[in-house]
């Protein structure tokens, strides 16, 4: 295993492991008690014939606005990272480029996906609500019992029941993109970089908990309280 290549795969595990907490934290701020936008100003719609279609593709969630233009969001961050290397690709001769351009793709893809299920997990683990004190921690059927929109769980008795199917789904499809990855390179290696980067964004997630939950939610909780919310000293009253 290279050096470069291993420290490279700990700084990659590193940033996606803080950035899924920086995105918990935001969407905490945004949504409060309540998950999937329930309290914001989005819009939702589940008889439609879209909105079916979003049901059936996400385990039964329903389709809000603010989950959709967030997802869009996410496909038009995806396309911005892919463009570079796309035109890069259509201008060279040599086809190996091109598997590179693919490889490329892949790898973006192993990143992202780790990304979406570390970030949602984050959610729930250092919500003072869904997660008082850690208490629920590793009883995913308290952690997630009010999460509503998690209609798809793990129905077998054991270590995993409760746990809303996103989690094993998103784990098994970076294990698909890291096996293509190594059928393009002919080797293994891929692979084992890929598991390497998955246990490590656990790993370094694992010590944010430890370091920060009870701070975090310590923090948070004194922070909204009524008394301690200056917006009528920064907002005009006419616009509250």
């Amino acid at each position: 295993m290279s050096l470069w290549i291993l420290i490279g795969v700990v700084f990659a595990a590193l940033y996606i492991a803080q950035f899924g907490l920086n995105k918990a934290f935001a969407e905490v701020e945004m949504e409060g008690d309540h998950g999937w936008a329930a309290k914001t100003a989005s819009t939702y719609r589940v008889t439609t014939r879209a909105a079916k279609r979003y049901a059936r593709a996400m385990g039964g969630k329903p389709l809000s606005s603010w989950n959709a233009s967030e997802q869009l969001f996410f496909v038009n961050a995806l396309v911005g990272f892919v463009i570079p290397w796309f035109l890069y690709a259509t201008k060279s001769d040599n086809w190996w480029v091109i598997v590179e351009f693919i490889d490329y793709i892949l790898l973006l893809l192993v990143g992202f996906m780790t990304w979406l299920g570390i970030y949602d997990f984050d959610w729930f683990l250092f919500h003072y609500k869904f997660n008082p004190g850690g208490k629920y921690t590793w009883n995913y059927k308290k952690l997630f019992e009010h999460a509503w929109w998690h209609k798809a769980r793990v129905e077998r008795e054991g270590a995993l029941q409760g746990l809303p199917v996103d989690y094993p789904s998103a784990a098994a499809g970076v294990i698909c993109l890291a096996i293509l990855r190594s059928l393009i390179a002919w080797s293994l290696a891929p692979l084992y970089y890929a598991l390497l980067f998955v246990v490590l964004v656990l790993v370094f997630t694992a010590i944010a908990y430890w370091l920060f939950l009870d701070r975090y939610q310590t923090w948070y909780i004194e922070a909204h309280r009524p008394e301690n919310d200056e917006r009528h000293l920064a907002i005009p009253e006419d616009c509250r």
